[in-house]
């Protein structure tokens, strides 16, 4: 179950979510997307804690890169939907998901539709785009390390006009990152 929802959320539920419900996207809203995606692929939860518990807890996946020789890089990449919901900081009364990769959507829409919680203005040519840039920011791209601290950062140019900034952090002790945040550092 757990591998076929974080699929089918990325690769038809979020689209159709936005297509159908959406007044519940760009409005500084995690509960309000939550809901949406719900309503297209039932968790069996009536409740907004056990919606949020569903899609959070144990909804993710790992991806691991080969070398030319064969070997597994040993730094591997858990791509998550979310970690938290949280009061969003700058819009009072509203929520932000933090991590994952429904964090990463409020930057983005597709066919003009929000995929996240932000009114976006960058455009994908289908959700499922969101992995692979993820992938080439963790993967492909220089990390920065910041000094004291276990995160690292990456810088990756999208296109001739936008970069993206992500950051990852560890899960523990082991080699294991999940995407903490991503951004467009050269937007206000």
């Amino acid at each position: 179950m757990t591998g076929r929802v974080m699929k089918a959320v990325i690769t038809e539920v979020l689209l159709e979510a936005a297509q159908k419900y959406p007044t519940s996207f760009g409005t500084y809203d995690a509960h309000a997307v939550l809901q949406a995606i719900d309503n297209i692929e039932p968790s069996g939860c009536k409740e907004k804690d056990c919606i949020k518990q569903f899609y959070c807890t144990e909804q993710f996946a790992y991806v691991f890169e080969l070398a030319s020789d064969g070997s597994v890089n040993e730094q591997v990449l858990r791509l998550d939907l979310f970690r938290l919901i949280q009061p969003n900081k700058t819009h009072r009364g509203g929520f932000d998901f933090t991590g994952g990769l429904l964090h990463l959507f409020k930057h983005f829409r597709c066919d003009g539709y929000h995929l996240g919680t932000y009114p976006s203005s960058h455009n994908l040519s289908h959700p499922t785009d969101i992995i692979g840039i993820v992938i080439k920011c963790f993967f492909q791209s220089p990390h920065r390390q910041i000094e004291g601290e276990k995160y690292f950062t990456t810088l990756t140019k999208l296109d001739d006009q936008n970069e993206l900034l992500c950051s990852f952090f560890p899960t523990g002790e082991i080699n294991v990152y999940f995407l903490n945040t991503g951004y467009f550092p050269n937007e206000n």
